[in-house]
């Protein structure tokens, strides 16, 4: 059988997911379905390809630079493609066109897709109502209308929880199918030694430090507890952050990560005792199901997207200092309910294998492509 082609339309230059740690194996070929990945980037340069190469498997790898996102792009979703753009899509003759947003990313792909006959393949990682609800910045509304084009025109709409799924139906995409980004359950599998009980136990929080992700809840919350929190995450609430430890005196009990490589990220994991996570909405929360895998036991925001990965398995707690105080101080109390949590974490997590949902997702793929040949 012929090879096969992807061409990618990526949300973040792929240098950034790279600071990020969020480099991961076959994550954009599943199965390795594709004998070509071929990575459009809305940037200037981009990182080593070796660097990323994983990231396809034993694809060949090809990055296409094609400037920063302008008006001009912006203004050819509606008023005719951007040529620059179009044209590349067209020289890399793809079997399939892929973006992993609703937004100008994504409308684009699917405005190529659609002018070139090529199946075209949008994923939705955040329910966008309730992240502009909490967060206000106002290219956040500017993009509705790119979102509403991608629903309407991708050929296949992934969603990565059910709590998703609800979202894309209310938009109109009733076909939307649902596929859980995955983890390496492997990488996380428990190798650490039960700690003294005289020590200090170790919380963990992995979280985009920003406001909708609701992080001083978390260093609040510990304030008067007899605990160390290692914090993993960067974002504009970073010196906020910093500052407000100091206020309460407790700078001592914090240690501050800016980023772990995804290869490395479960060695913090074998450390904790206790995860936390404080948040105002999420799409899936890849840390609490990284928790699950390496055993640990969560203390994590009641909203519908954890109560679907978590279930009844970890301490759900409402978004105020008190109530996670509260939840942190009854796991710290009691280990034996920690040990509850774990096994049973550990059972529920087999379904957010990746192993699982790369080959959910190379199947759609053979069967959207199958299907327009």
């Amino acid at each position: 059988m012929a090879g096969k082609t992807l061409c990618i339309f990526l949300t973040d230059p792929l240098s950034v997911l790279y600071e990020k740690g969020e480099i991961k194996e076959r994550y954009y070929n599943p199965a390795g379905f594709f004998t070509d990945v071929h990575m459009i980037s809305f940037t200037d340069a981009e990182i080593d390809a070796e660097k990323v190469r994983v990231t396809v498997g034993n694809a060949r790898l090809h990055i296409h630079c094609v400037g920063r996102r302008s008006i001009r792009m912006a203004w050819g979703v509606f008023f005719g493609c951007d040529r620059r753009v179009l044209d590349l899509v067209r020289s890399i003759h793809p079997d399939c066109v892929r973006a992993y947003d609703i937004s100008l990313s994504g409308a684009l792909a699917c405005q190529c897709a659609r002018v070139l006959g090529i199946p075209s393949v949008c994923s939705i990682h955040g329910n966008f109502t309730d992240q502009r609800r909490y967060d206000k910045r106002p290219i956040l509304h500017a993009r509705r209308l790119f979102e509403r084009y991608a629903l309407s025109m991708c050929d296949m709409l992934i969603c990565i929880s059910r709590a998703l799924k609800e979202y894309a139906v209310s938009r109109g995409r009733p076909d939307a199918v649902v596929i859980y980004e995955g983890i390496n359950i492997r990488q996380f599998s428990p190798a650490k030694t039960a700690r003294p009980l005289s020590q200090t136990l170790s919380l963990l929080c992995v979280s985009r430090l920003a406001r909708p992700k609701n992080p001083e809840c978390i260093v609040r919350a510990i304030a008067g507890l007899d605990v160390r929190l290692v914090l993993i995450g960067d974002g504009e609430y970073d010196s906020r952050l910093r500052a407000l430890a100091r206020e309460l005196n407790i700078e001592h009990k914090i240690e501050f990560i800016k980023s772990v490589p995804n290869s490395r990220i479960h060695e913090y994991y074998h450390r904790a005792d206790i995860f936390v996570l404080s948040t105002f909405y999420e799409g899936l929360c890849i840390p609490v199901i990284e928790a699950m895998a390496a055993g640990v036991p969560v203390v994590a925001s009641d909203i519908p997207v954890i109560r679907e990965v978590l279930g009844d398995i970890g301490a759900l707690s409402g978004n105020t200092v008190d109530a996670f105080r509260s939840n942190i101080q009854r796991l710290m109390n009691d280990p034996s309910l920690r040990s509850t949590y774990s096994a049973a974490a550990l059972q529920r997590v087999s379904r957010f294998d990746f192993a699982v949902s790369e080959d959910q997702e190379a199947a759609a793929y053979a069967k959207l492509v199958r299907g327009m040949q």
